[in-house]
């Protein structure tokens, strides 16, 4: 169930800071899906956007799919 989610968040979080020094360290793009989808408020990943904490909703796959997708069509040059 989702209550095993939260526990999580605070690792989600270091994770998302670890990746993003990595990829300004080795010069990738880096996209924060973390920061969006979170709502500090009440520390866990907005209602809306997962079933469990974890997983997708169509909303959260569609939230995600509106941050990568302008970035894959820059780089893209498109």
């Amino acid at each position: 169930g989702g209550e095993h989610w939260g526990s999580r968040n605070q690792q989600a979080a270091y994770n998302n800071v670890s990746i993003r020094l990595l990829a300004e360290k080795y010069g990738f793009t880096f996209v924060d899906l973390f920061t969006p989808l979170y709502d500090v408020s009440i520390g866990e990943v907005y209602a809306g956007y997962t079933v469990d904490g974890g997983h997708f909703t169509d909303v959260g796959y569609t939230a995600v799919t509106a941050l990568i997708t302008p970035v894959l069509e820059q780089l893209l040059g498109k």
